[in-house]
């Protein structure tokens, strides 16, 4: 399977409202300047996110987006879900009933893979890579 272009950016999106949780809005302008993501590209993106529940948003001078529920309770599965819709490897109505075995295995184990990892996980993973960590 491969993802869109939309998918990496909601990812690294909403991995930045996770790493700063708990410590207020974060303007769509910020969080594009530092993803390199063209802006109306993102606002597109945080209104699907808004739309599926997983992110927040407030107006005014100190408004813009967080995420919704704590980092624990959010699965790359949902995230992935809310900008390209539903997770189908291919049609399984077509082909081989063997085959469409071994594809509906292929498919329940990636979406169950998808599920089993928060938000939170790759916050604590991207902490121990070293990885940057959005301060504000």
């Amino acid at each position: 399977m491969r993802f869109s272009a939309r998918t990496a950016y909601a990812g690294s999106a909403i991995l930045e409202l996770a790493s700063l949780y708990g410590t207020g809005p974060v303007k769509a302008r910020d969080i594009a300047d530092r993803q390199g993501v063209p802006l109306k590209f993102l606002e597109q993106i945080l209104r699907q996110l808004r739309a599926a529940g997983l992110v927040e948003s407030s107006r005014g001078p100190e408004g813009g987006f967080s995420l919704a529920r704590p980092p624990s309770q959010v699965s790359l599965r949902q995230v992935v879900e809310a900008v390209e819709g539903d997770l189908r490897l291919l049609d399984l109505d077509v082909g081989d009933p063997t085959l469409r075995t071994v594809w509906e295995d292929l498919q329940k184990e990636f979406r169950s893979r998808l599920e089993r990892i928060s938000l939170q996980d790759l916050v604590d993973m991207r902490r121990r890579q070293g990885a940057i960590h959005f301060d504000i």
